[in-house]
């Protein structure tokens, strides 16, 4: 900090850095929040622990360039880190459980909630395989039809055209 500011400058910067490190202790446990909703497995962790780590930046950014003109102050930081502490150490530690209890009762819910809806989908799924199946077989049956009454009786005239179609046909089926 300046010397040259008055101590009510200083106070005000100091609290409102006390206040940002209470802003990151909520982002904190909401990331903490979604950590715990969509499994720990390692890319959730990578994943929340990066959301922190740029919101910390952003929400500590604007604060810098706000109260100290983009100036990194020590006093600032220690704030803003002893405010996370104080969230973390009391308002953290009463809502973690709970939070933690909640996300895994509706991760639990929605997992029995979209077991039958994936049954269903495999049905749904296995029924459209079989029409398709079906369909293909239909096609080419009709296919074979075709070919049987566009052949040439023993004895019948083929025109140049039709010599033509009966060629790119074969060569097709091959």
């Amino acid at each position: 900090m300046k010397y040259s500011e008055p101590l009510r400058v200083q106070l005000e910067m100091v609290l409102v850095f006390l206040g940002a490190g209470f802003v990151l202790g909520v982002f904190y446990l909401i990331c903490t929040f979604l950590r715990t909703l969509l499994g720990g497995r390692k890319a959730v962790v990578v994943f929340c622990d990066l959301l922190f780590c740029f919101g910390g930046f952003f929400v500590l950014f604007s604060a810098f360039l706000a109260y100290t003109n983009g100036v990194w102050r020590v006093p600032a930081i220690i704030s803003a880190a002893s405010g996370f502490l104080l969230f973390r150490l009391s308002v953290g530690e009463v809502l973690q459980r709970p939070l933690c209890r909640f996300a895994d009762l509706l991760r639990r819910s929605t997992a029995s909630f979209f077991r039958p809806m994936h049954r269903c989908s495999e049905a749904f799924l296995m029924l459209i395989h079989r029409i398709r199946e079906r369909t293909v077989v239909q096609i080419m049956k009709m296919n074979q039809k075709r070919q049987r009454n566009q052949a040439p009786t023993p004895g019948q005239k083929i025109s140049r055209k039709k010599k033509k179609i009966i060629k790119k046909h074969l060569k097709n089926r091959i």
